[in-house]
């Protein structure tokens, strides 16, 4: 019995784990360095500031290989920890105000996202990777 108990439960865990684990941090180089994030992945940016990709909102940004007229947004979604403080919900735009938001006397700004959309293929959101930056004002 107590087999079996190992073998199921071995299954299952071995059931329920991605095919390809993203890592859930990744850290950070002095201020000003880009950083690519998928969803999931957090930064640690100087001594107290953590910085986590939690998902795309919106994307209406222009298909690769199509000309519009305008250029488009993403909404992307990221969780901001300073300190002790609770997470707070900040959302960052590609082509609309906010690109940044000030923290810890700096900036933390959207630089990107990736994949650009394609033509009548709906977007993959474990495919983003959203590049941002901890920089001066």
């Amino acid at each position: 019995m107590t087999k079996f108990v190992v073998f199921v439960s071995a299954a299952v865990l071995t059931a329920c784990a991605p095919a390809h684990p993203v890592p859930t941090a990744v850290e950070v180089g002095p201020a000003g360095t880009e950083v690519q994030l998928r969803r999931g992945q957090s930064v640690r940016l100087g001594d107290s500031a953590v910085v986590t990709f939690r998902t795309v909102q919106s994307d209406s940004r222009c298909p690769r290989d199509v000309q519009c007229i305008q250029a488009g947004n993403a909404a992307v979604v990221f969780d901001v920890k300073t300190g002790r403080a609770a997470a707070e919900v900040v959302v960052l735009n590609t082509g609309q105000i906010p690109r940044e938001v000030p923290l810890m006397k700096k900036v933390l700004r959207l630089s990107g996202l990736a994949p650009v959309p394609a033509a009548g293929v709906a977007a993959d959101s474990s495919a983003y990777v959203a590049t941002i930056c901890w920089c001066e004002p």
